[in-house]
């Protein structure tokens, strides 16, 4: 069985319970069994990937662009500080752990991404990628982000 069909049957809840379609789904044994499978509704973007082995989910509105916000930060907007601890103390190597906190989840991540919300929600998540990127880089990689940028705060 390929990483793919294990996404598949762990986040069985999005496709089954939820409506959501699976949109697409890749696999490559030539590079670590790395494996993209991401899933569609009107109102949310679900992408989980397998990738040497860890497993990461992100969240985007399912409009254009897509922006794409990983499950750690997602959390920690949500106040789900100690679920983001957990996964991020497992390092991303139970595809079970991360569907679980998914599923517990999933109808407050999607009221974030909701058109009433979102562009506040936005805001708070890119502020809370910078904030890691300061925690685990340094203010001056965090300073060059925003210089890139063009001296936009994240909400730019």
């Amino acid at each position: 069985m390929n990483a793919t069909h294990d996404i598949e049957d762990a986040f069985w809840f999005l496709s089954v319970k939820l409506g959501y379609q699976r949109i697409r789904s890749e696999y490559s044994p030539a590079h670590f069994g790395n494996a993209i499978v991401e899933y569609r509704s009107p109102g949310l973007r679900v992408q989980v990937t397998k990738d040497r082995g860890h497993f990461l989910c992100d969240f985007a509105a399912p409009r254009e662009p897509i922006e794409w916000f990983d499950l750690d930060i997602v959390l920690r907007d949500l106040g789900e500080e100690r679920a983001a601890d957990d996964l991020l103390a497992q390092k991303g190597s139970s595809l079970e752990s991360v569907a679980k906190c998914v599923e517990q989840t999933i109808d407050r991540v999607r009221g974030q991404f909701s058109e009433e919300t979102y562009s506040d929600c936005r805001v708070r998540l890119k502020e809370g990628r910078l904030r890691r990127v300061r925690k685990y880089f340094g203010d001056k990689i965090a300073d060059q982000i925003v210089k890139n940028r063009g001296g936009n705060s994240p909400g730019g």
